[in-house]
Parts: structure tokens; sequence; C-alpha cells
């Protein structure tokens, strides 16, 4: 079960930017590993040239700003959050990017913007109920030629605090399917590590020398065995 009010624990979190922090090396690897697959997504499927990126849920702007980096630095790239205190962050900390405080159930954009979509880590903090609309709003300020890219965690993810609700492969499909996309792809990332495991991971990625033994709990593995997913996704209908 979920608590009863994740989006005010989440907002809680950004006392300070905490996705900038310095990473232990597990983490950092995690991090590259997940960039990995959305740039090798990107490349696979945008069609060039991309002009305007959009990242809805960013929260303190940090994928973002990997994305636009990545990008570059050539494409227009935007972010919105539903939290001030992230997007104050995110606006001091990059301040070439145009973030916007607003939730993703009402993008403050016309139709057919963007070449580029992102939703990072984000649609298990939508309220439950406003997941359809969320997706809707998504696909609608996207051009028809457009790349959408959803992460999110996965059923074998135990649910956290700050989140609603994690997903099955079967649901997150259905769910992007009825709500204006066509699911391109969904591949999964890192391995189930819980209990005297997990207390084992942490004490030994600490060392200099073998912090890399644990690197395979973080690769990419089958989507119906990680603990997170990332989908790319088309818009339809248009």
């Amino acid at each position: 079960m979920s608590s009863s009010n994740p989006k005010g624990i989440q907002e809680s979190f950004y006392n300070l930017p905490y996705h900038w922090f310095p990473e232990d090396r597990l983490k950092e690897f995690e991090r590259k590993e997940k960039q990995r697959i959305i740039f090798e997504i990107i490349e696979n499927y945008s069609i060039k040239p991309l002009k305007k990126y959009l990242d809805v849920g960013c929260g303190d702007g940090r994928w973002t700003s990997d994305i636009y980096n990545y990008l570059d630095r050539n494409v227009n790239t935007f972010g919105t959050d539903f939290s001030k205190r992230a997007i104050n962050f995110a606006n001091l900390i990059t301040p070439e990017i145009e973030f916007k405080n607003h939730v993703g159930e009402d993008l403050p954009y016309a139709d057919n913007t963007f070449d580029l979509c992102t939703s990072i880590e984000v649609i298990e903090h939508v309220e439950d109920g406003n997941e359809e609309v969320f997706l809707q709003e998504c696909s609608r300020v996207m051009k028809p030629s457009g790349l959408f890219i959803l992460t999110t965690p996965s059923w074998n993810l135990q649910l956290t605090e700050h989140h609603y609700r994690h997903y099955t492969v079967e649901r997150i499909k259905r769910l992007i399917s009825a709500n204006g996309f066509d699911v391109l792809s969904i591949r999964g990332q890192s391995l189930p590590c819980y209990g005297v495991k997990r207390r084992i991971r942490r004490i030994m990625s600490r060392n200099s020398k073998i912090w890399k033994f644990w690197k395979y709990t973080y690769k990419e593995v089958s989507q119906y065995k990680a603990l997170n997913l990332i989908i790319a996704a088309k818009p339809i209908n248009k």
C-alpha cells in the first residue's frame, strides 16, 4: 500500500536538489546505464532534426540537463514539474533550459509542439485517476512524428511511500496504448536486491576494487525481471 500523501512526501525531498548530489559508484553506474538505454532509444526512434524537447515531471532538472547535454545543447529544451521548490532549483542550476511550475495533467504548451518528450520516473507520482489525463496531455503537445520516452518502477520493486503505484509490463503497456500512444519498445533495467544481499552490496560498493562485482544488479535485463521499465512510444490519432 502507498502512503496517504505520496505527493507531500516527494515535495519534502526538495528541501535540496537531491538528484544533483554526488553518487556512490554503483548509483552512478545505474544512472549511466539508464542514460545509455535512453540515448540509444533516441538514436533508434527519433526523426532528425530535433528542434524542441520537453521533460514532463523534471524535478530539479538533473535528467533534463543530461538529455539536453546529450543533444549537444542545440535543441530548445523545456521542463515542467508540480514542485515549485524543484523548479526553482532547476532554474538556478541550468538557466539555459526553460523550466515552468506546472502539473503534467495541464501542460502550458500548444498542440503538436515537441519532437521529443520524456517523463523519467514520474507517472508513479501522478495521483490515482489522473494517469490517463497525464498521458493524453503528453501526447497532445507532441508532433505526430515525435518520440515519447517514459520510465517507471515495475511491479518487481517494493512500493515506496512517495509513489502511488508500480506497474506490471502489461498494465503500463495497456495504459500508454489507451491514451494516445503506440508502444515501440519496453526495456528493463536492474534486478531485485533486498535483505542481507542488499546490505552486503552496500558495504562492498564502498570498496574501490570489488564494487564492480555488483554492477550486474543494475544492468539491462528482461523487462519481466526488471525493477525499472523504460518505454519508447510514438503519438497516434494525430
